[in-house]
């Protein structure tokens, strides 16, 4: 039996009143919120006025490069909170902080939402530092792991659970799941930078004008068509199973992506392919734990997807 075991810290607030202290040079007067998925994350106005959000989550070597990118794009004026510290490790923990950005939402969907979070990607990926002046950003968080030629299972460690999803039963997900990640990768390209949970709680908006990106842990350097293509098979999601990004609203966001950029043909395949992988893995996870799959993600909307990326459908 698989479990669900959340990865969450959960820190006292007399342990973050002291980071606080010792790092920002002020102790926490009021906590605004707390959340946080596989990370606990604190909004907090400190003695001093500031308001600041702190982030714990399991250390991580490539949190380093992923601090360093926030930091530039930072400084380039891209739309994000101002880092403030870290990550600093504690023990196991990492920990970090980062001003709050206030006064934003979700953006609601209309008939060019598709078009305002390629160009905001596009412009992230654009002002980014080249892979080559980073700490290594590997390996990427599991749901866009496919780039891993290391590793020679199929399916990484899930991000949120105990188990191994390689030994739940095999179905057409990994079949689907294998066909995708096989041909990228053979399929000969360059790694940048981007953003690789760019999904619509992750980014703010204020009168459809991007205000924040949030969640820079999710940095990751792989292929433009793969960082645009897990993109474009999620972006709409607002984290409710089964709420990815459908048939004509993943075909919007490639479309303009891949124009903007002058894509072949086969960049754009190649950009269905990899969102098939955070599909197929979230299908794989809710499979087992014996949820069922198809809310998450159907073998037909598969093999339409398959057909986009020029792959063989029959799974």
């Amino acid at each position: 039996m698989h479990r669900l075991v959340l990865r969450r810290p959960a820190v006292d607030q007399a342990w973050i009143g002291a980071w606080c202290m010792a790092s920002l040079g002020s102790p926490p007067r009021a906590v605004l919120f707390e959340t946080g998925y596989l990370s606990q994350v604190l909004g907090l106005v400190l003695d001093d006025e500031r308001r600041v959000v702190v982030k714990v989550r399991p250390w991580a070597d490539r949190l380093v490069g992923c601090a360093e990118v926030h930091a530039a794009l930072f400084r380039t004026g891209y739309p994000c909170p101002q880092p403030l510290t870290g990550p600093q490790q504690v023990g196991d923990l990492a920990v970090s902080a980062e001003s709050l950005v206030d006064d934003h939402v979700q953006l609601a969907p209309e008939h060019d939402s598709s078009q305002l979070f390629a160009d905001a990607l596009i412009r992230l990926v654009d002002r980014a530092p080249p892979v080559s002046e980073l700490p290594a950003l590997q390996p990427a968080p599991p749901w866009a792991d496919w780039h891993d030629r290391d590793r020679a299972v199929l399916w990484p460690e899930p991000d949120d659970r105990d188990g191994d999803l390689n030994a739940v039963e095999t179905n057409w997900i990994d079949r689907t799941a294998s066909i995708a990640r096989t041909w990228l990768l053979d399929f000969p390209t360059q790694s940048v930078v981007g953003h690789l949970d760019w999904y619509s709680a992750n980014l703010g908006w204020r009168d459809r004008e991007l205000a924040a990106v949030f969640d820079w842990d999710s940095v990751g350097a792989q292929p433009e068509f793969g960082i645009a293509g897990l993109a474009a098979a999620v972006w709409p999601a607002t984290g409710d199973p089964g709420d990815g990004a459908t048939l004509q609203q993943s075909e919007q966001f490639l479309h303009h992506y891949g124009h903007s950029r002058g894509w072949s043909a086969q960049e754009r395949q190649a950009a269905w392919a990899a969102g098939l992988w955070v599909r197929c893995f979230d299908a794989k996870k809710a499979q087992a734990v014996h949820n069922d799959p198809d809310v998450v993600f159907t073998r037909s909307e598969a093999r339409h997807r398959l057909q986009l990326a020029g792959l063989p459908d029959d799974v």
